[in-house]
């Protein structure tokens, strides 16, 4: 399958961003030089929504843009064979309060009327619970896609985390979208911190 071909199987699906977002006073992403032990100084995206910070590590040669109006990093490999979306957004305290599974899976089916759940399990992130479903469903021209959509509460905000690529390579695949989500970080508000330099 063409990179051109998973993009045009996407486009509808997940709206994709293709220019990155620096100047509306809400959210700014951009990145900074963080040292980690075993991999020394590498680059981390820090994603600000008004005083709240969110930080990651995406995989390497990836596109990362932002679509500021809906709170929105869009992830697309190098080779458009995957695409990971991350939307961030504020909920009341009263909210901030474990997942209720049921109610998350009717919010999958109302959105994705066409997909099927295989499975659902719990995740982890930021030293948080969520939980994950895994979907199914046909694609333009008759191609199988496969998402990953994993929900989380984390002080005060509904952290969703979206992976799709075809349904052949998403086993293989996963581990770009684990290795995100193990790297996303909540930040205390009102952090200082020296931007090295802004994504492209």
């Amino acid at each position: 399958m063409t990179g051109q071909r998973f993009v045009n199987c996407c486009f509808f699906f997940l709206l994709l961003s293709v220019s990155l977002v620096y100047s509306a006073e809400e959210i700014r992403l951009f990145n900074e030089q963080v040292n980690i032990p075993e991999r020394g100084l590498v680059t981390a995206f820090v994603l600000k929504v008004q005083t709240n910070r969110f930080t990651f590590l995406a995989p390497p040669e990836w596109r990362v843009t932002c679509e500021a109006s809906e709170s929105k990093i869009v992830l697309l490999s190098k080779d458009l064979s995957m695409c990971i979306l991350i939307h961030v957004r504020s909920i009341p305290k009263s909210t901030d309060k474990p997942l209720e599974i049921n109610l998350l899976r009717k919010k999958i089916k109302q959105r994705f009327a066409n997909a099927r759940i295989v499975t659902d399990f719990p995740c982890y992130c930021s030293s948080q619970q969520g939980h994950a479903f895994q979907l199914e469903r046909t694609a333009v021209n008759d191609v199988r896609m496969s998402s990953c959509i994993a929900f989380y509460y984390i002080g005060g905000w509904e952290i969703e985390f979206e992976f799709t690529t075809t349904t052949k390579h998403y086993k293989e695949r996963f581990q770009f979208f684990a290795n995100l989500m193990g790297s996303f970080q909540v930040k205390p508000p009102d952090v200082d911190t020296k931007t090295q330099g802004s994504s492209n």
